[in-house]
């Protein structure tokens, strides 16, 4: 009886595949700064802003 497909011998390249994807998986991944920059609170004069530009728009729209 021979063996089944699946229980052939890894080829050497598998390894090789796994160092790929290792390799894609650090290089994709978001810049640390970006990832600092999206941790960041918001400021406080952005809030302002968008209160006053709402207060704007409902006294326009009355």
């Amino acid at each position: 009886m021979s063996k089944h497909i699946l229980d052939r011998v890894r080829a050497a390249n598998a390894s090789a595949r796994s160092a790929q994807y290792a390799r894609i998986e650090v290089t994709e991944r978001p810049h640390p700064q970006s990832k600092k920059l999206q941790r960041q609170s918001r400021s406080t004069f952005s809030t302002a802003r968008v209160k006053r530009f709402l207060d704007i728009e409902r006294s326009s729209q009355n």
